[in-house]
């Protein structure tokens, strides 16, 4: 196998395993259980979400740095 397909093949596969976990487990939930989890990414502060994610952004980019 070529080097550059291993390389694809190593990306892709962890992303599709968490695409089908994600898939699986929206389907199992109910119909109210669907409207709990919308309403809650309403209420969402995402000021923190992106904060922790700009945080994370800096830690990485440190410690690539070192």
């Amino acid at each position: 196998m070529p080097q550059a397909f291993k390389k694809i093949l190593k990306i892709l596969i962890p992303i599709a395993v968490g695409i089908l976990f994600i898939w699986y487990q929206y389907n199992k939930l109910s119909d109210n259980q669907l409207i709990v989890v919308k309403e809650a990414f309403r209420k969402t502060d995402y000021f923190w979400i992106i904060a922790s994610a700009f945080l994370m952004l800096i830690s990485h980019l440190s410690r690539a740095w070192r």
